[in-house]
């Protein structure tokens, strides 16, 4: 009668298919989770971006004006504080504005960038005659 079980060279081999393939398993599940923090850390910075563009354009057609200067600014937005900052730049068409927010840890760390434009709005003129 024959005995069951492995040999000691089969096990030997598991045992190095295992060594083996252990660590790639353990790196990609690391890869897999700093990923997860870098998406989520994009994503609410680009929430806060365009938090921010809304609230400026929400602020434009309430008081007919917007910043058209750099500003900036810090924001609490999930947990965590966020430099902002807001920039008008003219485009070719008079009146029209490009507004470029940008979002990050600071001024040197951008994580976000969201750009919409506005459109100035001409007083009437009244003529008397």
């Amino acid at each position: 009668m024959r005995a069951r079980g492995f040999t000691l060279i089969e096990v030997l081999i598991a045992l190095a298919v295992v060594a083996v393939a252990l660590p790639a398993l353990v790196m990609r599940v690391q890869s897999v989770s700093d990923n997860v923090g870098y998406i989520e850390e994009k994503t609410f910075a680009y929430w806060v971006a365009q938090n921010r563009m809304e609230e400026l354009l929400i602020d434009y057609q309430l008081r007919k004006q917007f910043p058209k200067t750099k500003v900036n600014d810090r924001v609490e937005f999930g947990g965590k504080e966020w430099y902002w900052e807001v920039e008008a730049e003219t485009t070719a068409m008079e009146g029209m504005y490009r507004m470029i927010v940008r979002v990050g840890d600071n001024e040197k760390d951008i994580t976000a960038i969201v750009s919409g434009f506005v459109r100035e709005e001409k007083k009437e003129q009244t003529v008397v005659q």
